[in-house]
């Protein structure tokens, strides 16, 4: 289930695109609002990188 967040913090993270493809860097700017995995979205709300939008 996914969940929207509003990011506090610029940061990025490398996703993997697959086997044997290069990981590619997905990068959040402050003031955008992204839905992601319930998962990702507790985890960044708990190190202060986004809260419930």
């Amino acid at each position: 289930m996914e969940t929207t967040v509003l990011i506090l913090q610029t940061f990025h993270r490398f996703v993997s695109e697959g086997e044997g493809r290069p990981e590619r860097k997905e990068r959040f700017a402050q003031g955008q609002t992204v839905k992601v995995s319930e998962e990702d979205a507790a985890d960044w709300i708990a190190k202060g990188l986004a809260r419930e939008a």
